[in-house]
């Protein structure tokens, strides 16, 4: 099980630079920060890897995925898109980030 308290450095920042896309429903990283020294690729990597192990794991409640977007970016992560406020939610948005990697890293 990926360590729920323990994130990877680029989670924190990445939270802060994904931006909604399709009205809400998605998100990409940002443009202009993808040159961001900390957002390297193998950094973009382990950020996904977290998250999809995160997602995977049948033992990580959707309330403790909550609580870690909640610590990473504060109420900030339900406003700007359109997955809701709740522990489902937050799923629904790392889903949605793990996507986003995914394209970043085409």
């Amino acid at each position: 099980m990926a360590p729920v308290h323990h994130p990877p450095a680029a989670l924190a920042i990445l939270v802060r630079v994904a931006d909604p896309i399709e009205g809400g429903r998605e998100m990409r990283i940002a443009k202009d920060l993808r040159a961001h020294g900390e957002l390297s690729r193998p950094a973009l990597t382990e950020a996904r890897d977290y998250i999809d192990s995160l997602i995977a794991d049948e033992s990580v409640a959707n309330a403790d995925l909550k609580g870690l977007l909640n610590r990473l970016a504060g109420p900030d992560w339900v406003m700007l898109f359109e997955f809701g406020a709740d522990g489902k939610a937050a799923r629904r948005y790392l889903e949605a980030l793990s996507r986003a990697l995914a394209r970043e890293m085409k």
